[in-house]
């Protein structure tokens, strides 16, 4: 029984053996000069990929290949897809362990999945944010030593089967699997013409034109162009233009959504602010690499809000409402403060005197009055401080005209001044505020427009740009 047992293991290893390949491969382009490839070997259980480093800088250095399955772990790109680091042989996998000195060679190997027989060329990849890339690894016209190449047998096949489970994570077998997506090849292996999706009973499930396929996590599979998905059918579910998705980034905890489609990129922040009322201010940001110039009408913009699974429609003022509202509050905030300034410089002409002669005051005056200024409701004060002098024959309170003058003149000039510094407010919110323009090429447009508030769930906004409509949605929450 033992006799059979090593005769089996020994055949086994003999048939591996046989079966493995052996290359010596042309390298495109690499970014590192002190790390090769000495040589690739294939078989059906695995890729190994065996390395040199040698250091020709006078210090020595710590190296290591990050560990399988974390963010900087090498892996093989062919085809658009991913083929994973299985392990690691000679060199360790954290820092400060393997020291490459000056002037000597260190050798180490990298051992990853099994590529198709169909696969010739490759990139390797120190994951995310690694130095040690390689690309256009070749072996297609490369020397083989360890066999004849005439007699290398790749196979025929151009097509490629991937499995996936019910959330599209991928699966080695079809057994476990509730999909199976179909990849064309051409002569290089490259993905050609469109990948179809299948439901496991063999309905059509989706289509679409591949950049990238994980063939472990679909959700990182990159697309162009229009993907359609149907239900088992034949229903179409969902066609959706991948050259148009919205995304996101941040800046100083705001979130700012973008497309990026045709030359043009639209930007949104919207947000609840209280100026002149309460509003949800969209803030737009517009940039135009089309090499044409095309119109943008802001009152095309239409809001949708969302309560309670109800849609009603969001009311979006155009430039000429909303500076109406504008102006209006403005002018009642001025009467405000007018009606403060003057209460308190018609205070200023009484004064006492004791004295029967020629006699000079000193006149204080305070008013004060509530209402909005700028983006804040309170009290706005008012205050007047004049000299003045004149004849009085009497031992009573006085009436004097010159302090009562003063003061006016004084009222007259703090009103002055609220509304110049209103005026400067509504310049910069009239050229602030979108309005119809000509966007030209390589200009960018920027502005808001504001949509009058009501308590919503979600909020849909649309701008049309250059005959195209760009949604960006926001959870109130």
């Amino acid at each position: 029984m033992n006799k059979m047992i090593l005769f089996f293991v020994i055949c086994f290893s003999i048939s591996q053996f046989i079966n493995a390949q052996t290359y010596y491969p042309n390298i495109n382009s690499q970014s590192e000069k002190n790390l090769k490839i000495k040589k690739v070997e294939r078989s059906s259980s695995s890729t190994i990929i065996e390395f040199e480093y040698f250091r020709t800088e006078s210090k020595g250095i710590y190296i290591y290949l990050n560990p399988p399955n974390s963010d900087g772990a090498y892996y093989i790109q062919a085809n658009g897809i991913k083929f994973l680091l299985l392990s690691t042989e000679g060199i360790a996998n954290k820092d400060a362990i393997t020291i490459a000195y000056p002037n000597k060679q260190i050798t180490f190997s990298a051992i990853f999945e099994p590529l198709p027989k169909s696969i010739t060329k490759f990139d390797l990849i120190e994951g995310a944010t690694g130095t040690w890339n390689f690309y256009g690894i070749d072996n297609s016209n490369s020397d083989n030593s360890k066999t004849n190449p005439d007699k290398i047998n790749f196979s025929s096949k151009t097509t490629d089967t991937l499995y996936y489970d019910s959330k599209w994570k991928g699966v080695d077998t079809r057994g476990t699997a509730s999909f199976y997506r179909i990849i064309n090849l051409d002569n290089n292996s490259n993905i050609s013409g469109l990948v179809k999706d299948y439901y496991i009973t063999g309905e059509l499930q989706g289509k679409g034109d591949a950049l990238f396929i994980d063939r472990y996590d679909d959700s990182n599979s990159k697309w162009k162009g229009i993907v359609y998905t149907y239900s088992k059918n034949g229903e179409t579910l969902s066609e959706t233009d991948m050259d148009k998705l919205c995304k996101s980034y941040y800046k100083d905890g705001k979130t700012f959504q973008y497309y990026v489609h045709n030359g043009i990129s639209v930007t949104m922040h919207l947000s609840i602010e209280r100026t002149y009322g309460k509003y949800y201010v969209a803030y737009v940001a517009i940039e135009n690499l089309t090499g044409k110039s095309f119109n943008f009408n802001p009152e095309t913009i239409t809001a949708i809000m969302i309560k309670s699974g109800t849609e009603t429609s969001g009311e979006v003022l155009s430039a000429n409402e909303y500076m109406r509202k504008v102006n209006n509050r403005q002018a009642w905030n001025a009467a405000l403060v007018a009606f403060g300034e003057s209460s308190a410089a018609n205070q200023a002409g009484y004064s006492s005197s004791t004295t029967t002669s020629s006699t000079s005051g000193y006149a204080n005056s305070y008013g004060s009055a509530s209402g909005y200024y700028g983006n804040t409701y309170g009290s706005v004060y008012g205050s007047s401080s004049t000299y003045g002098s004149a004849t009085s024959r009497s031992n009573t309170q006085s009436y004097n005209g010159a302090a009562n003058y003063a003061a006016q003149q004084n009222a007259q000039q703090n009103i002055n001044n609220f509304q110049n510094q209103q005026y400067q407010i509504q310049n910069v919110l009239n050229q602030g505020y979108l309005k119809l323009n000509t966007i030209d090429n390589e200009q960018r447009i920027v502005g808001q427009i504001n949509i009058n508030y009501k308590s919503a769930d979600k909020i849909k906004v649309t701008i049309p740009v250059n005959g195209v409509n760009y949604d960006f949605w926001w959870n109130n929450n």
